[in-house]
Order: C-alpha cells, then structure tokens, then sequence
C-alpha cells in the first residue's frame, strides 16, 4: 500500500469522537497543544506551515471563524509572542521560538494512548472523518 493510501485509509482516520477525546487531553497536558490541534482540524493545513506562522502572517489569510477566535485568544493571552504558537519552556525562555513538530507529536502520543488503536500523529488532527460519513460509505 503506497504512503498516501495508507494517510487517508479507513483505518487511520480518526472519528469525530476520538479527535475530541485525544482534543481534551490535549487540553490537560497544554492549551498549546489543545489549540494547536483545534487550528489543524479548522484550517486543514500542514503541521510545519501552521507552526511557522507569526501573528503579522495570520493577518493575511482568509481563515474560519473559530480559527479567528483561536488566533485572537493567543494575541491576547502572549501579546509579546511573534509566533502564533510560540514556546514557553524554560529550554527557550529568552529566545522567540515556535514549538516544535517533535515536542507536538510527542504530546499527541501522549494524549492518545488508550483512546485509539489507530497511529495518530499531528497529520491526524487534517483527517477527521465523522462516524455517520463513515458508516454510510461502508454501506455503498
């Protein structure tokens, strides 16, 4: 099975249920991560590129409502950060840098770990299938 079949098969894709599951760990463990995760699933777009985005580039996409509310939460919150999800650890406590892939991935590992069988990564968050698509797509 090639790689992009084995990303979108019925087995990977995570139900609408487990993503909020996964999502309110997520929330325990960081509101980063939680936002993080919810930004993905409403902007579809990729891991490294929602990463590198500072709160000036924000201003130049046409992005959902509650994506909005995420950015405008995150402004208000660090209204020194540049990025939009910037770290905060001690690691890098004087230096302006984004969370990383590898940091985001861990935490996803973390938060999913009994919640699913299935692999789920930072790519997850892009592949959400609801259970009734689902079942519907079974019947055909």
């Amino acid at each position: 099975m090639s790689r992009a079949n084995r990303a979108t098969s019925g087995n990977t894709l995570l139900t609408i249920e487990e993503f909020y599951l996964i999502s309110a760990r997520l929330r325990c463990l960081s509101q980063t991560w939680y936002d993080l995760w919810h930004f993905l699933r409403l902007t579809r777009m990729e891991t490294g590129r929602a990463l590198r985005l500072t709160f000036l580039e924000c201003e130049q996409f046409s992005l959902p409502y509650t994506a909005r509310e995420i950015i405008d939460r995150r402004r208000r919150v660090y209204p020194d950060d540049i990025w939009l999800f910037q770290s905060h650890s001690n690691r890098v406590k004087f230096k302006n840098l984004p969370v990383t892939h590898i940091a985001f991935n861990r935490a996803i590992r973390i938060a999913s770990t009994g919640m699913t069988k299935k692999r789920v990564s930072s790519k997850s968050a892009r592949n959400i299938v609801s259970v009734t698509v689902k079942h519907r797509a079974n019947d055909i």
